[in-house]
């Protein structure tokens, strides 16, 4: 992977699907994980690094399965 020029981040309403969306957004483009964890209460939190556009697209899968 390049150097990483931009980083994305998603909070989701629960573990089980962060773990899993985390997964899809890993599958999606070539990022690499800055913050994978829990956060307060049952939520989950992960931060993606990589290129512009290939954070874009993690972001949009990981939102898309947060739907």
């Amino acid at each position: 992977m390049a150097r990483p020029r931009s980083i994305g981040a998603v909070e989701f309403s629960s573990i089980g699907l962060g773990i899993e969306a985390q997964d899809e957004m890993l599958k999606a483009a070539s990022v690499g994980v800055l913050v994978a964890r829990t956060i307060c209460s049952g939520k989950y939190l992960v931060v993606v690094v990589g290129s512009v556009s290939d954070v874009q697209a993690a972001i949009r899968c990981g939102l898309q399965k947060a739907d």
